[in-house]
């Protein structure tokens, strides 16, 4: 999903609505087979189709730009300057759950990395339940939410937000698991 803006409200995301396999981008990046992303159909600087969500479904890293390398088997997010990239899980049951992962900055080439936050949306309102900044350089970030109360059909949200506005090199890599423990 995708953000026109930088508040974190759901009610305003929208769904990507161009899926492309392999994903396209500009005119220096190449994605092979086994690369697809959901990508805003609206161009950003009329040549990037983002923000974007994405997967390497194949078994070896990805380097489509030569700049940087998407690993195998994983999901990754890029923002715009305008909006966030979002991942959003609707819960099947309600119970207790247990939600961990981490986010980590794929390309640091250059910008000025990332702002990450998991997000529950309830009848109450928009929760941020953990937040982090990736700076340009350095290590992922991991998050631990246990005994996390869910209703069905209660949605979790996993947000990248460019840091500011800049959204070069912002493509971020995440991992989630999400365990049912009652």
């Amino acid at each position: 999903m995708r953000s026109d803006s930088f508040v974190h409200h759901p009610i305003t995301y929208q769904f990507l609505s161009l899926y492309n396999m392999p994903c396209v981008s500009d005119s220096v990046s190449h994605f092979v087979d086994g690369e697809a992303c959901w990508q805003n159909p609206i161009l950003e600087r009329g040549i990037y189709p983002i923000p974007l969500v994405g997967i390497n479904a194949t078994y070896s890293a990805q380097s489509p730009n030569g700049a940087f390398l998407i690993p195998k088997r994983s999901v990754f997010m890029h923002p715009s300057t305008s909006g966030f990239a979002v991942i959003g899980w609707k819960s099947p049951i309600a119970g207790v759950v247990d939600v961990s992962g981490f986010f980590s900055h794929l390309d640091q080439s250059c910008g000025n990395g990332v702002i990450w936050s998991v997000d529950s949306w309830a009848p109450t309102g928009n929760h941020q339940l953990a937040t982090g900044t990736l700076p340009m350089v350095g290590p992922s970030q991991t998050f631990s939410l246990t005994a996390l109360s869910i209703t069905k059909a209660q949605v979790l949200y996993f947000v990248v937000d460019p840091n500011g506005g800049d959204d070069f090199c912002d493509t971020t890599g995440i991992d989630v698991t999400i365990t049912q423990t009652k």
